[in-house]
């Protein structure tokens, strides 16, 4: 599986590790990478897998992630920078589900502490989630569909197309000593 072609990567700078969302959809490959907002496809040819495609969610009001010219400098010059990404992408009944954050403009993420974990770790839970929906196509059907706020999604979709997710304790202040899990129905009106 060769690296996709025309990716944030390609300027030699560094952006954070590529921590990769792959997903299987019958006989593609779909691979996402942490800097962008967008997908590759790769079809199965025997063994292989072959570079088919990108699919570009264009939000033309994320916020990009910044590049370092070395590891070394990636912290300082990014502390602030949070980035708009996918988080977790689905393939389920014909359809690709992402789910994605925006990001925070830089002067807004610096009215909080990361040194103060607590205040950090709200800000960070607290930024908006949604979700986008692809046909088997690729053709964009929907974006900006709002997920709810509290909860960690997980990566499994199950047999029913629900999205299993747990709640995000720190969310609500509340420590338990049990684990709640919820499974989000996706359903059109």
């Amino acid at each position: 599986m060769a690296f996709p072609p025309n990716t944030v990567y390609e300027d030699g700078n560094y952006y954070h590790l590529t921590f990769p969302i792959i997903v299987k959809n019958g006989k593609e490959w779909i691979l996402s990478l942490m800097a962008e907002r967008k997908y590759h496809v790769y079809l199965e040819n025997g063994n292989e897998l072959e570079y088919n495609r990108t699919v570009d969610l264009d939000l033309a009001d994320a916020v990009d992630i910044r590049g370092a010219p070395n590891f070394d400098q990636m912290y300082e010059a990014n502390q602030f920078n949070i980035f708009g990404r996918f988080h977790e992408m689905y393939a389920y009944n014909g359809m690709i589900f992402v789910v994605y954050s925006k990001g925070v403009k830089e002067e807004v993420a610096r009215q909080y502490s990361p040194g103060n974990m607590e205040e950090w770790g709200t800000f960070i839970h607290g930024i908006p989630r949604f979700l986008a929906v692809f046909d088997q196509a690729h053709q964009l059907l929907f974006k900006d569909i709002p997920m709810p706020a509290g909860i960690h999604l997980t990566p499994v979709i199950n047999s029913n197309g629900e999205i299993m997710a747990i709640k995000n304790q720190e969310h609500r202040g509340v420590e338990e000593d049990i684990v709640t899990v919820y499974k989000l129905k996706l359903a059109t009106r």
